[in-house]
């Protein structure tokens, strides 16, 4: 690094003592565009610098979508002020959770995906600030009950059995275990994403608890068993729920029609659901995508829904259902 004054250099923000607070690198910006494909080159490429840690001031860093090479553990190591660290889709090596993580009381914000070369477990201590978790497409493993325990995660509130965590993102990570009762005390969850994990057994009902849940994302996931319905009704704010390509089976819940106002991805195909189709789904006024298909599923798409398909009363873009399901307007079926 030159020793010129940090502050004048691009990217970089100090606060009022000359001190740097943040560093923030764009994901990008358009080189050429042909035949309606934009094309982006990195801002920047190399290794990520050792001195960083010099930084001791430093509350963000961001420099996602980028070429950066390196050690997130030797950088970042002795930096306890961060807050929000992001360096999804580079290129990046460390160990989750040891150094990338540790001593960083303050941290909220960590978004590791889709950087491959780093692994680790899920064992040790979160952050007790952390409010979103993104780790997908990475190499961690570990046990996602050894995760959401409280012996080994410091992310609840001193005053409170209630996690502060919003955002989990597990998918695509070597992640394996059953999703256990203690997921209740994620309270203020709001998007839980565990798709391609290896899970086993069943949703728990402290699941339906999570009464700010948006966004429920656990296709491939190996999980099995029947949809509670009781409490269903807790998912006000639901807008996506895919449990596609798993071994559910049983009836849809009736009590989906509480959902009616918020729900707008409906992706339940490739189980074992069986039975007649919920009325339910009549009320579902919001769904924009609904995914039945590969299914053991019978009845009838009412003739209203197929009328009211693209109009300001029912949305339902996408409508896959199986062959045997009577539907005069659905996108396609399955035998």
């Amino acid at each position: 690094m030159s020793p010129t004054d940090e502050c004048d250099w691009a990217f970089l923000i100090c606060n009022d003592e000359v001190a740097v607070e943040e560093i923030i690198v764009t994901s990008g910006f358009v080189v050429a565009k042909s035949a309606g494909v934009t094309r982006y080159e990195n801002v920047m490429r190399g290794t990520l610098p050792m001195e960083l840690s010099l930084f001791t001031s430093l509350k963000k860093f961001e420099i996602a979508k980028n070429g950066i090479q390196g050690d997130l553990d030797s950088a970042f190591l002795g930096i306890t002020t961060l807050e929000h660290l992001d360096v999804h889709e580079s290129n990046l090596s460390g160990t989750f959770p040891n150094l990338i993580i540790q001593n960083k009381p303050n941290l909220k914000q960590l978004s590791l995906a889709e950087n491959s070369n780093i692994r680790g477990s899920v064992w040790g201590l979160i952050p007790p600030a952390l409010e979103t978790l993104d780790i997908e497409g990475t190499r961690v493993n570990g046990s996602l009950q050894d995760l959401l325990s409280v012996p080994n995660s410091s992310s609840f509130d001193a005053n409170s059995t209630d996690s502060v965590l919003q955002v989990l993102s597990l998918s695509r990570t070597e992640i394996s275990g059953t999703l256990p009762s203690s997921i209740a005390r994620l309270s203020n969850m709001t998007a839980l994403s565990l798709a391609q994990t290896n899970l086993q057994g069943t949703l728990p009902m402290e699941l339906l608890e999570l009464r700010r849940l948006e966004t429920l994302i656990l296709p491939m996931t190996g999980l099995s068993g029947s949809l509670p319905s009781a409490g269903i009704g807790n998912w006000t704010r639901m807008r996506v729920l895919d449990l596609s390509y798993n071994q559910f089976r049983g009836t849809i819940p009736e009590n989906l029609h509480f959902l009616n106002s918020s729900l707008q991805d409906l992706i339940l195909n490739d189980n074992a659901f069986s039975g007649e189709l919920p009325e339910a789904f009549y009320h579902l006024t919001a769904l924009e995508t609904l995914r039945l298909d590969g299914n053991e599923l019978t009845g009838r798409i009412p003739g209203a829904v197929c009328a009211e398909r693209g109009t300001g009363v029912q949305q339902l873009a996408t409508l896959f259902v199986d062959c045997v399901v009577e539907c005069g307007c659905c996108d396609g079926c399955r035998d």
